[in-house]
Parts: structure tokens; sequence; C-alpha cells
């Protein structure tokens, strides 16, 4: 077998590189066209038209296209909504892309900064403290649920924690559930009845 490189081509607005190939074997010939990152084919050793690509280095580049692609289709998720990192994975494979291919395509976004999940737990935290009225424990534990890291949970939540008003947010809970800030219990049934509810919303 005989794999030629034909062309070298810059596409997606120079984002990345279209390697054309001509592929022999037996008296067979066929063409096949790989696009990798500009940032894998500025790693590879100088690639030039018309060199032959040893069967190895030519998986290596399919390689490098299957994880284009998937950082092409992670890209295209997050345009629809914010996604943490572990949420992209599985969309990722839910489309068919290897787990390592989505783990490492979730991780460059990552640190290309199109995922901030600082910044996403922040927002997360006011909202459902402020908007929703949950307490820290229901806080903690619907953002574990989606799938971010407990201890970035713990840290982001101590620097949101000073900004939020429990108390008031409480208030604001039982009034609109009782219609009272304080509501007063006539015996232990409609106390445990308060208490369960509050319970349930973290408190």
């Amino acid at each position: 077998m005989i794999i030629r490189l034909e062309k070298i081509t810059p596409t997606h607005a120079g984002e990345a590189i279209c390697l054309s190939f001509l592929i022999e074997n037996e008296g067979n010939a066929e063409k096949r066209e790989l696009v990798i990152g500009t940032d894998a084919y500025f790693s590879l050793d100088k690639l030039f038209a018309g060199m032959v690509i040893s069967r190895e280095n030519f998986e290596k580049l399919e390689e490098a296209a299957k994880l284009y692609t998937a950082i092409n289709r992670g890209l295209y998720l997050l345009s629809f909504g914010d996604n943490n990192r572990a949420r992209l994975v599985s969309k990722l494979m839910q489309r068919g892309h290897t787990k390592a291919h989505a783990e490492i395509a979730a991780q460059y976004l990552v640190e290309k900064g199109y995922i901030d999940e600082k910044e996403q737990l922040r927002m997360q935290i006011m909202h459902l403290a402020n908007n929703k009225l949950l307490g820290k424990r229901r806080i903690i534990s619907e953002l574990y649920n989606k799938r971010y890291d407990y201890s970035l949970i713990e840290e982001i939540y101590a620097e949101c924690e000073g900004a939020i008003d429990f108390e008031e947010n409480k208030r604001k809970l039982l009034e609109k559930k009782f219609g009272t800030p304080k509501p007063k219990p006539a015996n232990h049934t409609e106390y445990a009845k308060i208490k369960a509810f509050l319970y349930r919303y973290g408190y």
C-alpha cells in the first residue's frame, strides 16, 4: 500500500488543514481527505505535497481528524447553551464519538476558555438561591447532579455564600407557601409539615 499526500489546503477560516491523499493498493486507487486542526498540524513533522506517508502515520492523522470533528461538534453543542465538561463529554458520546475523543475534545474546549465551569457555577448558585429560593444543601445537591466536580462546587459556593441572604430567602419561601413569612403551626402535625417543606428546599 502506498499512501501519498497530494495536497495541503487551509480550511475553516484557517483554523484547520485539509490533507488530500491518494491511496494505492494492489492496482486500486482511492482518494481520501482528512481535516485536522492547525494545532495538530503544526505539532507534526513537516508535511509536504508529494510525500509518501507510512500507514502508522496515516492512522495518527486519522485520529487527529476524528478529534478535530469531536472538537467542532463540541463547539456546535456549546452554541446552544452552556455545558460543563462532563455533560459535554456525555453529549459527544451520544453522538457517536469515543469516550477518549470526547474527553480530549471537552478538555481542549475548557483550556481554550469555551467552557468556564467556575462562572457557570457562580451564576447557577445565585439563581438557585435567589430565584429558586433553595438552601445550601439543596443547591449543592442540584449542582452535583449536574456532574460538576464536588470540590469545585464547594470552592465557588464559599465565594458566593456571603452575597446570599438565606434568612430573607427562607422568609420569602414561607410566605409564598403559607401566606406569611412566620407561620405559626397550631399543632405538631403542622409544625412537621413546615419543617419537611423547608428540608425539601435545603434548609
